[in-house]
């Protein structure tokens, strides 16, 4: 169940299309080059250029389900902080997933970081949330409420920022 979860929400991060911008981007748009802290990538960035971070998971319509998974979308959660510091989402963006899953829809939490970072290590920590109704066996022991929020991913990921000469 764990690889299976994990396999999805690593889908849905590549999913969603959304399109690359530039630093006075749209509020729907991203900004630079991508730090996905699944793929752990990328370690080195220049300091002090746009970039955003994107990910995000996937679940069906109440009442519907895959394999599952989406029985209560409304316990989907990202959450992103850099050097301890929560960030708050640019925008988020729902979708369906595509042809090949009907009804699965897709939620990304896009945080654009248009002035980039300064030069140094910075790390980035991810917790992906889903309803405690999507989780079985080892990860929960039982749920209060299937609505309940639980830590599904726990990831962090340090790119060194650095000066282009």
């Amino acid at each position: 169940m764990r690889h299976r979860l994990f396999l999805l929400v690593l889908a849905s991060s590549l999913v969603v299309a959304v399109t690359p911008g530039t630093a006075s981007a749209e509020p729907r748009e991203t900004t630079g080059e991508r730090i996905d802290l699944l793929a752990g990538e990328p370690s080195e960035y220049p300091a002090d250029t746009e970039f955003f971070v994107l990910h995000g998971i996937s679940s069906s319509p109440p009442g519907q389900t895959r394999d599952g998974f989406g029985r209560h979308p409304e316990g989907q959660l990202f959450e992103l902080d850099v050097d301890g510091v929560p960030i708050e989402p640019t925008f988020t963006a729902t979708q369906p997933w595509g042809r090949d899953w009907p009804g699965v829809i897709a939620k990304q939490w896009a945080f654009n970081f248009p002035e980039g970072l300064d030069a140094g290590d910075h790390t980035f920590h991810g917790l992906w949330y889903v309803a405690c109704a999507w989780v079985e066996g080892d990860l929960v022991e039982e749920c209060d409420k299937v609505t309940t929020p639980v830590v599904v991913i726990d990831l962090s990921l340090t790119v060194r920022f650095y000066e282009e000469s």
